[in-house]
């Protein structure tokens, strides 16, 4: 669906979010969540005052823990903060900056400032890391207790007792507070055993009783229709049918004893209707039920006596590609800010279960930072999916795969065994070991830290990983590139470049990669991969080799075997060897037959293994 058939988010939309209540449609409907709760008077009161709007999923969510800006914004209305005359957020820009204010609570926050509510040394607590922190029940005792200071002209006592267990852990500056909210009857000396815990996070339910009682001792009152006029208009339909329809965005359905659907209309007003047990639906002209309805849908209401009957809705799915800007977490509803690749700003609305994923793992959006790209499936002003790339991205790990000059890249496994490519780029700048290098002096093997924007290498710094490895020489190549391949004690085989600058030491002596022969033993120093050292000897501890006869040389006295990797050997034999077969009996070397499987005694010289015993394990 395009821009044209968008709803349009007015100039208010932040406030909104806060001061947004539910338009009623059918009489006696509450939030769905609160029937047997104990704390449903309170709730609805407020609710009636306009203190609070809940949840677009006609929730209030009472057991839930609140934050401090959420508190802001319900002692703001309770005291009855109007946008157009109570702006004062330009009197604290710098403040508000420097505590990461959201922009959403900058006007209310800086009227309960000016209404000495609010003191300077509070803002810290309100927002940590970019997240709104929950309210803990002293600070909530600090604010409700300066309202009715303030606003209800009640005094605090200079002299007082405070009943509870855990006196001693309330601050200070709250108790004459929590006195006087014991004294008005806010709180209950006898709840939670007696025990007021001030550091405890206070739940939705427990700040709407605070905030109910607070607005009778304020004398808050809702501003009511005329009653005869209402009776009237009810005299004059009673017998008839009222019907309406509407087209809206869809905003949530639940599904339940009592159905509910809310939607905005064009003018961003949170609609809230009853749904008819016997509703039609139709999503793109095709039967549907409720649970088909998804948030973000175009949808024309039938309505009936206050009463969905008809549903059509259209899906109204769009991709857009674009820039992270800011993440608003608002009272009731949460709001993206993007600006889209042809530079255009746009605001969506992130409703509950909307997917979130940075760097391909789940996230949240307060992780964001302003610059990171993302692509996101709307729907209307509705988000349901966002997949974001952070605009700078860390990775830490180790070089397993290099490219050449003409096409520079490096493989990387990351710390969690994952696997990065990066391009090298003409302008990355490039360090190893502290100091400015080129992509040739890279080596695999390497440790890397590198840092990329838009998935470019800005900067990358190599280190050099130094081991030594010691072994047995399996297989040595001499060519263009000459190779060594190594097997530790352990049974593990490396295979090693030998490059010009090798160093290679027999006996003492400096030696060159010919000199070099198999069962060998070395110790090779090596610096992120490349053979820096290779130390032996050509004395050969005794070894033993198991494998099968593949050729008997009777006229030279060797043998060749094939050994359990595949690998051919030489075997030399002297006049000392000793022969022995299955049932231990002596044997001599014409005893040996092609297919035998053998265990060899011996040792190599000069890259010669002579045989001091072979022992049949099993003759052909």
């Amino acid at each position: 669906m395009g821009h044209k058939r968008r709803i349009v988010i007015i100039t208010m939309l932040i406030i909104l979010l806060i001061a947004n209540s539910f338009a009623v449609y059918s009489q006696g409907l509450v939030f769905t969540d609160i029937e047997g709760h104990w704390a449903r008077e309170y709730i609805e009161k407020i609710y009636n005052l306009n203190i609070t709007s809940g949840y677009a999923d006609a929730t209030f969510r009472p057991n839930n823990s609140i934050t401090g800006l959420e508190t802001v914004a319900m002692a703001s209305n309770l005291i009855g903060f109007d946008e157009g005359l109570h702006n004062y957020e330009n009197d604290y820009v710098e403040l508000f900056s420097e505590h990461g204010i959201p922009e959403w609570a900058k006007s209310r926050l800086a009227y309960l400032m000016v209404e000495e509510i609010i003191k300077e040394d509070e803002l810290e607590g309100l927002i940590v890391n970019k997240t709104s922190q929950r309210a803990k029940r002293y600070e909530v005792a600090n604010l409700i207790g300066r309202v009715l200071v303030n606003h209800a002209d009640k005094s605090t006592r200079t002299i007082f007792s405070l009943p509870y267990k855990d006196e001693m852990f309330i601050p200070s500056t709250s108790r004459p507070y929590v006195d006087l909210m014991l004294v008005e009857g806010l709180l209950n000396s006898e709840s939670n055993e007696g025990r007021f815990l001030p550091n405890d996070e206070i739940t939705r339910a427990e700040v709407a009783k605070l905030v109910a009682i607070a607005s009778e001792l304020l004398d808050v009152s809702v501003e009511e229709d005329n009653g005869q006029t209402k009776q009237n208009e009810q005299d004059e339909q009673q017998g008839e049918d009222k019907t309406e329809t509407i087209e809206a965005v869809l905003s949530g359905v639940v599904i339940a004893n009592r159905s509910i659907l809310t939607v905005f209309d064009d003018m961003n007003k949170q609609l809230l209707f009853d749904i008819h047990e016997d509703v039609v639906v139709e999503i793109d002209g095709e039967e549907a039920i409720l649970k088909d309805l998804v948030k973000g849908q175009i949808v024309n209401l039938t309505i009936i006596n206050g009463q969905i009957k008809e549903i059509s809705a259209e899906e109204n799915n769009e991709v857009i590609n674009g820039y992270f800007r800011r993440f608003i977490r608002a009272t009731t509803r949460n709001v993206l800010s993007i600006t889209r690749e042809d530079g255009t700003n746009e605001t969506f609305i992130i409703p509950d279960g909307t997917i979130v994923r940075l760097n391909d793992r789940e996230d949240a959006l307060a992780n964001f930072e302003e610059g990171d790209v993302v692509k996101i499936i709307a729907n209307a002003e509705f988000v349901l999916e966002v997949e974001g790339r952070s605009k700078v991205k860390f990775i830490e790990g180790t070089i397993t795969a290099k490219g050449t000059l003409s096409n520079p890249y490096i493989e990387i496994m990351t710390e969690d065994n994952g696997s990065e490519v990066i391009v090298v780029e003409e302008n990355s700048r490039l360090t190893r070991d502290g100091r400015i290098t080129t992509f040739a002096e890279i080596r695999i093997s390497d440790e890397i830290k590198a840092e990329l924007v838009y998935e470019k290498l800005i900067r990358l710094n190599a280190s050099t990983v130094k081991r030594d490895v010691k072994g047995l020489v399996r297989r040595i190549v001499i060519g263009e590139q000459s190779f060594l391949m190594v097997e530790t004690k352990d049974g593990v085989r490396e295979e090693f470049e030998i490059t010009e600058n090798t160093f290679i030491e027999i006996d003492d002596r400096t030696s060159e990669i010919y000199d070099l022969r198999l069962s060998f033993n070395v110790e090779l120093k090596i610096e992120s991969n490349e053979v820096m050292r290779v130390i032996t000897s050509a004395e050969i501890d005794p070894e033993i080799i198991r494998g099968e006869i593949t050729f008997i040389h009777d006229d030279i006295g060797k043998i060749e075997i094939s050994k359990s990797d595949g690998t051919i050997m030489q075997i030399s034999v002297t006049s000392k060897t000793i022969y022995i077969g299955e049932a231990g009996e002596r044997l001599t070397f014409r005893s040996l037959s092609v297919g035998d499987e053998i265990s060899i005694r011996g040792t190599s010289s000069r890259g010669v293994f002579i045989a001091d015993r072979i022992v049949i394990d099993k003759a052909n």
